[in-house]
């Protein structure tokens, strides 16, 4: 049998490197700095259409239609 991931262990892992990272510079908080090392490691393991998406929506300040997706990602137009 399978054995299913559960969504709040990969959540704690994210949120305990973040915290390893603040501890690594003297704080005892996380920081928009923090995630410089989390968002690389969550994205490593999307499929590659959503983590271009994601960019895209980050380059587009969170807006871009599914045209605009498709030729800049270069996916078919299903999958945009």
């Amino acid at each position: 049998m399978p054995i299913e991931e559960d969504p709040e262990r990969a959540s704690n892992a994210l949120y305990n490197l973040a915290r390893g990272h603040a501890v690594l510079y003297g704080r005892n908080f996380i920081t928009k700095d923090d995630l410089s090392v989390v968002i690389p490691v969550a994205l490593s393991s999307a499929e590659r259409e959503r983590v271009a998406l994601f960019k895209l929506l980050i380059e587009n300040k969170g807006k871009i239609d599914s045209k605009n997706f498709e030729e800049k990602s270069g996916v078919s137009k299903n999958t945009a």
